[in-house]
């Protein structure tokens, strides 16, 4: 093949491959009436943290989102803004979606993509509202702080056709968070019933999998998950709560003593039942279960070990020390500050105080010690 005909060949294939490019299906098509934006950006964050940040492409009167497919995978939710954070005035500006149902109109701040096909959004702007005392928490000189500023609200009404996906986010809004009004059970009952209704809701699973540390006992999951199509069970959000279910017993982790740095087993006595709570020296509502604990302690310590795993960073670990001093706490206390995260994400420590409730025999619950019902439940299992 001569010199001329090889790089002809080249440049065709390289015209193709950018016609071809050229007509990929975005993956987000948003169209918003009566308000024109310079710029428009999707934001969203990973199950692990992992933040990312998506500009649109402006086409005629729509915008055009194109996904990574680790987003695609792994994002459960987007947020949809005009600009990004305003870090000299401390402005955020958001877009909410309103959806009209019934009398009511329902908001949502987030939207996601859905299983297979593009999610299309066709919006008409409403009207603006300014939040100012808003507190942020920026990183500042590679610090983070917290600051005072505005958040600057864009309303849109949706138009018809809504997605299906954003339209049940629109009608349960909090599903997997355990905002709901009621009891536990009937909130695991509502959830189970949703998850049937819409099987395919990719919304409703990743719901489930980015709250997994709310749910007592697995099998509540295990009720939840089981109604999915196959398709949402073998999804990224599918994979992670079949992890979830799959790990029966407790994982006994090496952890560093807070106060000698010795390592020792988290679960020292397998034979015993355990209590393993997550805190740290910053966190209040930690601070106001310890009446409590020392009540169980001084009730049940003979049958059940408590220990203390805090999450302060190194620098915070004094503060901790300090507070169990002063606190005169009996119990060990060991540190997850040399793998902070990976700790966290092993026993789905999203928030504390996180406590978890180990059998003799590596089953685990998670409880609430704020509620008479779960402290009741332990004393009923420990003391028989």
């Amino acid at each position: 093949m001569n010199y001329t005909l090889k790089h002809s060949l080249i440049l065709f294939l390289i015209i193709i491959l950018f016609a071809c490019s050229k007509n990929v299906k975005p993956d987000i098509l948003i169209t918003l009436h009566n308000v024109e934006y310079d710029s428009l950006i999707l934001f969203g964050k990973d199950i692990n943290g992992e933040k990312i940040k998506i500009y649109g492409e402006k086409n005629g009167v729509s915008w055009h989102f194109y996904l990574p497919d680790s987003a695609k995978e792994k994002i459960p939710y987007l947020a949809l803004a005009p600009r990004s954070f305003d870090n000299t005035n401390y402005v955020s500006s958001d877009i909410r979606l309103g959806y009209i149902s019934g009398k009511d109109t329902v908001f949502t701040f987030y939207l996601n993509n859905e299983n297979e096909n593009s999610v299309k959004i066709n919006a008409t702007y409403s009207n603006q509202r300014v939040y100012p005392n808003q507190y942020f928490s920026i990183i500042k000189n590679k610090e983070n702080i917290d600051v005072v500023g505005s958040k600057v609200v864009d309303n849109f009404i949706l138009n018809d056709p809504v997605p299906s996906d954003l339209v049940i986010r629109l009608q349960y809004p909090f599903f997997g968070d355990f905002f709901e009004k009621g009891t536990y059970d009937e909130i695991i009952n509502l959830y189970a019933t949703v998850a049937a209704k819409h099987p395919s809701s990719r919304y409703l699973i990743s719901g489930i999998a980015t709250n997994l540390e709310h749910y007592k006992q697995k099998k509540d999951v295990e009720r939840i998950y089981n109604n999915f199509s196959t398709q949402n069970k073998q999804s990224f959000f599918g994979s992670e709560i079949q992890k979830y279910l799959s790990a029966i017993n407790f994982e006994n982790t090496i952890l560093p003593d807070a106060v000698s740095g010795k390592p020792e087993y988290i679960i020292q006595h397998p034979g015993n039942y355990n209590l393993i709570i997550f805190s740290a020296s910053w966190c209040a509502p930690c601070h106001e279960l310890i009446p409590a604990l020392k009540k169980i302690h001084t009730d049940l310590n003979k049958k059940m070990d408590i220990t203390y795993i805090t999450i302060d960073t190194e620098n915070e670990i004094k503060n901790w020390n300090n507070l169990m001093d002063k606190e005169r706490i009996p119990w060990r206390s060991l540190s997850a500050a040399d793998n902070l995260t990976q700790i966290q994400n092993k026993y789905y420590v999203k928030s504390i105080p996180h406590v978890l409730f180990i059998h003799p025999d590596g089953v685990t619950e998670t409880l609430n010690l704020s509620e008479a019902e779960d402290i009741h439940r332990l004393y009923n299992i420990v003391d028989l």
